[in-house]
C-alpha cells in the first residue's frame, strides 16, 4: 500500500489497522490506490473513516492539480456514489494526549459540511 506523502505503508501497519477495524465488526476494504480520486472506484454507498490529518490532506487541491474546481468535482462525486466519509478526531499534536472535552473529538460526518 501506498500514501503519496509517506510512501509505502509497511504490511505490519495494515495488518494493525484492518485488525482495529476487524475487532469492531466492521468490513474493511484494502486498496493499492494512492489518491482519493482513484479510489472513488472501489466505494459506492459506503462508509469511509478518516484521521483529521488525512481529511485535510484529501481536500488539498495539490492533489488535484493545484484546481479547486477538481476537488469540488470530487466532493460531487462523493455525494453521486452515496459515500459517507467519517472524520476521526485527533491527538493534541503537543501532547499526543485527545483533549478532555468529549466534543472536542467526536466523530464527524464530513459531508454534513459541504452541499454538492
Amino acid at each position: 500500500l501506498n500514501n503519496p506523502d509517506k510512501g509505502e505503508i509497511d504490511l505490519e501497519t495494515v495488518k494493525k489497522r484492518i485488525t482495529a477495524i476487524r475487532e469492531a465488526d466492521l468490513p474493511v476494504l484494502v486498496t493499492n490506490k494512492r489518491l482519493f480520486v482513484d479510489k472513488l472506484e472501489a466505494f459506492r454507498s459506503s462508509y469511509c473513516i478518516m484521521g483529521y490529518d488525512t481529511v485535510t490532506r484529501f481536500l488539498d487541491p495539490k492533489y488535484y492539480d493545484n484546481c479547486y474546481n477538481y476537488v469540488i468535482a470530487t466532493l460531487g462525486e462523493i455525494k453521486r456514489r452515496n459515500i459517507k466519509i467519517i472524520v476521526a478526531g485527533r491527538k493534541d499534536p503537543k501532547t499526543g494526549v485527545k483533549p478532555r472535552n468529549p466534543r472536542s473529538h467526536r466523530f464527524l460526518i464530513l459531508n454534513s459540511f459541504f452541499n454538492c
